[in-house]
């Protein structure tokens, strides 16, 4: 099932943008994330399902692949968040 980012006072968007580093899609996808800036952290997808969104965590090589190889339309963005920021939601 995964894990995911649930803050509790704050939402998510609000939490990835004070915690997390924007990455590109493509960035994401070839795996062009790792640089000192990105030590320690894991991958977050913030997820648009319509009605509310999920912010995936990537705590996993079989999260990551999964996120590339079962692509979908909905609309995604993807941050690098320090491990000790995401500690309470795994």
């Amino acid at each position: 099932m995964g894990y995911y980012v649930n803050p509790k006072n704050m939402s998510k968007e609000k939490f990835l943008e004070t915690f997390g580093m924007k990455i590109s899609e493509a960035d994401f996808k070839n795996g062009n994330f790792s640089d000192t800036k990105t030590d320690g952290g894991m991958v977050v997808v913030l997820v648009d399902n319509g009605p509310f969104k999920a912010a995936l965590i990537c705590y996993s090589h079989d999260e990551y692949r999964y996120m590339i190889e079962n692509p979908d339309h909905r609309r995604k963005e993807y941050y690098i968040v320090p491990v000790e920021n995401l500690k309470e939601f795994m």
